[in-house]
């Protein structure tokens, strides 16, 4: 194996390594290299990975993952796969459920559903022409990417799209994307993406806060004291997003920034002008809003001072999440 192929494999199998829920013996990860297969060895160390812990796979017959093997050697847009059993999504796995898309990064990133599906080839590989990611019951989730990074991060939004689909129970549950928005935004990502080599951005980047410059040119006339405005899709204003619900604040310091209450943004495609007219019309006097389906958006006089709205904001939305759903359960 050549080092710039084990490099890969070892870094993100570090990324694994640290989430939760995170088991050697059952995670792998499989890995088309020019035709050529590499799997890494049940019970290796992901945080630790040795080069003896990368083999080359010995195939189908035989083999104890005869399917995953199969998808890598047939699927034209599957060039990784991981085998994981993250918390929530096993949540999902145990009850027979499919996870949803009612946050457009899950439609995007990976489709408007990862079903819940049996064990065996046919059932898998027609999970996985509409999805990056299917729930095989009493198994383990499988994602996929035509690169290890697209696989990686299809587990990360997964996760947390299954914790958000959980805890949003709290607020009433959530409303599901559309199936024909989910599918179009799923083929303009996949089509946007589609010269993705292996050299990809860092990991941190699908899950760091942007500046919307388009959005604050719009805002700065409605609202001048803002200098910069960001949006997110962190994990509790996604419930409210995906709820499609405000954001109450009960907390006085927080209600100086904020107001009584989040406003909830209208709903509207990514890039649209109805998704921008939506949000500017949601922005009160407060420092942000939640958008539908979308995260939340937060501004400040410059970036430090959004990016810090923005952890408040989050911090707030956790606590409200959490104390409730500590009575629920």
């Amino acid at each position: 194996m050549k080092n710039k192929s084990f490099a890969l494999i070892e870094k993100y199998a570090k990324v694994l390594a640290e989430m939760e829920g995170y088991d050697k013996k059952t995670w792998k990860i499989f890995v088309n290299v020019d035709g050529r297969i590499y799997e890494t060895e049940n019970g290796a160390d992901f945080a630790d990975l040795k080069r003896g812990d990368v083999v080359i796979a010995s195939g189908a017959t035989g083999s104890l993952f005869p399917v995953e093997h199969h998808l890598l050697r047939s699927g034209k847009d599957i060039a990784a796969v991981v085998l994981s059993t993250t918390p929530y999504c096993r949540r999902f796995m145990q009850y027979g459920k499919d996870i949803t898309a009612a946050v457009d990064d899950m439609a995007r990133i990976v489709g408007c559903k990862a079903p819940c599906i049996g064990y065996g080839d046919k059932a898998i590989s027609r999970a996985l022409k509409s999805s990056a990611a299917c729930l095989v019951k009493d198994h383990y989730t499988i994602t996929t990417g035509r690169n290890l990074y697209e696989a990686v991060v299809a587990l990360t939004v997964l996760e947390k799209s299954a914790e958000v689909n959980t805890k949003a129970e709290v607020l009433g549950g959530v409303k599901t994307l559309p199936k024909l928005e989910a599918d179009l935004m799923r083929q303009v990502y996949k089509k946007k993406n589609s010269q993705a080599e292996l050299d990809t951005p860092e990991f941190e980047e699908v899950l760091k806060p942007a500046l919307d410059e388009e959005l604050l040119e719009v805002l700065s006339q409605k609202r001048p004291d803002l200098g910069a405005v960001v949006h997110t899709y962190s994990k509790y204003c996604c419930m409210f997003a995906a709820a499609r619900k405000p954001l109450p604040v009960e907390d006085p310091e927080l209600q100086k920034i904020f107001g009584a209450e989040v406003p909830l943004a209208g709903y509207g495609l990514s890039g649209s002008w109805r998704l921008m007219k939506n949000t500017v019309e949601a922005f009160g006097n407060g420092m942000g809003v939640i958008m539908t389906a979308r995260g939340m958006i937060c501004g400040g006089a410059d970036m430090e001072d959004a990016l810090k709205n923005c952890r408040k904001l989050e911090d707030y939305a956790a606590e409200y999440i959490e104390s409730r759903w500590a009575e629920l359960e």
